[in-house]
């Protein structure tokens, strides 16, 4: 069975390969690599609901298509000329008559701490499509109480120490973190979070070209405020079908740390139709409306790639009725500026490694004057 999926990806692969060596222009293609990569790890444990599924180690294969950037943007210099691509990742649970197998499709940016002549270190950021076969059901698998459906959110983070050889080929062995959630869109969700050892092979078929570099222009202002406003929608842990709306208000301060990243800190202001029914089912005590109302204060990491930016934040909740996991709160996701005012956000409302729900938003930005 997995021999064939690799022939069915290979394959439609290289005949991708020659299209888009015909007919993408040079502004979006510098290059193009063959990657395979083998995986060998375990499932981590970040909840002792889902300790008695890890019985074993997991294996997956993956394959993929990458291209150079063409430094022809500020962002592109400043992580060193990073590559970017799009890949297919298949994985087998150590546990497949509760979790069954895992396909993931993900695009991935791929940027290097250190490049040397032959030697680099280098990190990557996938984002993308997680499907898993098996999921929970109340009668033929009550099990599962890790995944509900079979559509998820695919996010992972590698690390990666890569040989060149000078025949065009490279090598890369690394460590690599990744995560199945569906954010909580159906229930129970405490997502699957894989730990693994990589080892890649990477093959040059179209050889990237050397770019001259043009003037960039600098930061205009070092301090920015974010005003967002999100929505989204969650099940609670009761395993009904209704679905719950829940509402953030995003206040960000900003400052430019370095052309590339940025500190600061916020408010957070949450409406959760879900916190009064389980504060009533969990705690056996009448709630008030105010227990659907919580604040709480962030410190934040933005690391911008062009209009494109990842958001990092870690909360504390200073005002709260009901507490459901804790009371620390995490963020991660991305923010798109459609112009230097408006802005859109995706990202994931966490409480340790489990999702709480998506935040999808708009944003409207300030830029302070410099003194």
């Amino acid at each position: 069975m997995i021999k064939r999926i690799i022939v069915l990806i290979f394959l439609p692969l290289l005949v991708v390969t020659s299209v888009i060596a015909q007919n993408f222009p040079d502004s979006l293609l510098n290059g193009v690599r063959l990657n395979t990569k083998i995986n060998y790890g375990f499932v981590y444990p970040h909840n002792s609901s889902i300790e008695y599924l890890l019985n074993g180690n997991v294996k997956s294969f993956e394959i993929s298509l990458s291209t150079w950037s063409n430094d022809r943007h500020i962002w592109e210099e400043l992580y060193r000329r990073p590559n970017y691509g799009m890949a297919y990742n298949y994985l087998n649970f150590s546990n497949p008559e509760i979790l069954g197998h895992a396909h993931a499709v993900f695009g991935y940016f791929a940027a290097p701490f250190h490049r040397g002549n032959q030697i680099n270190v280098q990190y990557h950021l996938n984002l993308g499509y997680g499907y898993i076969s098996k999921t929970y059901e109340p009668y033929s698998n009550p099990l599962n109480l890790a995944v509900s459906s079979h559509g998820n959110i695919y996010v992972g983070l590698d690390l990666y120490l890569e040989y060149c050889f000078k025949n065009g080929q490279q090598i890369r062995w690394g460590l690599e973190t990744s995560h199945y959630s569906n954010g909580k869109f159906r229930s129970p969700n405490l997502g699957l979070n894989i730990l693994s050892t990589t080892l890649t092979h990477s093959f040059e078929l179209l050889p990237e070209k050397n770019y001259k570099t043009t003037p960039k222009e600098a930061v205009n202002s070092k301090h920015i405020i974010d005003l967002i406003w999100n929505v989204g929608w969650k099940r609670d842990d009761m395993l009904n079908d209704k679905l719950y709306q829940v509402s953030t208000i995003i206040g960000d301060y900003w400052y430019y740390a370095s052309k590339k990243y940025l500190a600061g800190g916020g408010i957070d202001f949450f409406y959760d139709e879900t916190l009064r029914p389980t504060k009533e089912f969990e705690d056996e005590t009448k709630s008030i409306p105010s227990d659907n109302y919580q604040m709480g204060l962030h410190a934040g990491a933005m690391a911008k790639f062009g209009n494109l930016s990842s958001v990092l934040n870690v909360g504390y909740y200073v005002i709260a009725g009901y507490h459901k996991y804790a009371t620390f709160y995490s963020r991660l996701g991305l923010r798109y500026s459609i112009n230097s005012k408006l802005n859109v956000n995706f990202t994931v409302k966490a409480h340790y490694a489990i999702a709480d729900y998506l935040e999808w938003g708009i944003g409207y930005r300030f830029n302070l004057k410099q003194k």
